[in-house]
């Protein structure tokens, strides 16, 4: 999943992210804004912005059935690549904020489990 598909379904589901001002000024809020030219905008402010998700490994604090546990888990091992998973699945790792592009590795998210304070909470 690339990242603009990402953000298009992920909007809907009050999706978090840090704020970073012109003036370095850090804050967390509510995504709602829109991917143009490798950068994500948000509608009301113009700051950067860097989505707050849950990794991967973290899928095992949702209540899932087996066989969604061993598609998890082979997605994270490379087995399969999400375009293959069962759209159901990703919808509800989407709506949970997990992160599904790979976002967090690449310093273009932010993982939940660092920040002091869980903004989905």
């Amino acid at each position: 999943m690339t990242k603009e598909q990402f953000f298009a379904i992920s909007l809907p589901y009050r999706l978090k992210a840090e704020y970073t001002n012109t003036f370095g000024e850090v804050s967390i809020g509510e995504l709602d804004g829109y991917y143009v030219d490798g950068y994500l905008f948000d509608c009301c402010r113009d700051e950067d912005a860097k989505p707050i998700l849950h990794p991967l490994t973290d899928f095992r604090k949702l209540n899932l059935d087996v066989m969604d546990e061993i598609e998890i888990i082979n997605i994270i091992d490379k087995v399969n690549i999400i375009e293959n998973a069962n759209f159901r699945l990703v919808l509800r790792l989407v709506e949970e904020h997990f992160d599904l592009f790979g976002g967090i590795d690449s310093g273009d998210a932010i993982d939940v489990n660092t920040l002091e304070t869980n903004p989905y909470k």
